[in-house]
């Protein structure tokens, strides 16, 4: 996490080194992203550099985190809603609002592919691994709600469950981005994907399962 003396800097001056820092990490990915540009792009010295931050994995850390932060705040409504809608539409809920958020946030959508296209690295996997218990908690919260509701199985584990919908989540969109678009966009084609792997979760995968009603 970034060290206090970043928090005692105005909020502008902030936000500069964030953006910058997201810049680089976009353009050069994780390897090749260089202290060394964000110091000079965003007009700090050395020494102030490492005030702010232990080094570009810190960095990344806080980019990840202020997305989290961003994110959780977009979707209020749709959490909110849990509870009051059914399993499978608050499960499309969420994963909708969650894309909208990245289109409607092109330049914090963008750490996204940064995640994709590094996913194997060890700092990735580290820091992504802090990053998807926010997720895990808020499938969590769904599927307890679901089984409060009487929608969902009571002897189902909720947060093994709530594990497998996060990752199921977020391989959608990967599947999605490496093998039918080629990029991250907001498309019709990739809600119908999303509706795919609710529909595996509510009815299964077996010919006789139940279906959904269109």
């Amino acid at each position: 996490m970034p060290k206090e003396t970043f928090y005692n800097l105005p909020l502008e001056k902030r936000r500069r080194i964030e953006l910058v820092a997201l810049k680089e990490f976009v353009d050069f990915g994780y390897d090749k992203a260089s202290t060394n540009r964000i110091v000079k792009e965003s007009g700090i010295s050395k020494g102030s550099f490492y005030q702010y931050f232990e080094d570009k994995k810190d960095v990344l850390r806080h980019l990840l985190d202020l997305v989290k932060e961003q994110k959780l705040a977009f979707m209020a409504n749709s959490l909110n809603d849990i509870g009051t809608k059914s399993f499978g539409d608050s499960m499309k809920a969420l994963f909708s609002s969650g894309l909208q958020y990245a289109i409607e946030h092109p330049e914090w959508g963008r750490l996204g592919d940064v995640i994709l296209k590094n996913k194997d690295h060890p700092v990735i996997i580290d820091l992504l691994g802090d990053n998807m218990h926010a997720s895990y908690s808020i499938y969590e919260h769904l599927i307890r709600k679901g089984i409060e509701n009487g929608e969902v199985d009571e002897d189902i584990d909720p947060v093994y469950l709530s594990h497998v919908l996060a990752e199921l989540n977020r391989t959608t969109i990967e599947y999605y981005v490496n093998n039918v678009k080629g990029e991250f966009t907001f498309e019709r084609d990739l809600m119908d994907l999303a509706q795919g792997y609710i529909d595996m979760i509510l009815y299964g995968v077996s010919r006789g399962g139940r279906k959904r009603n269109d």
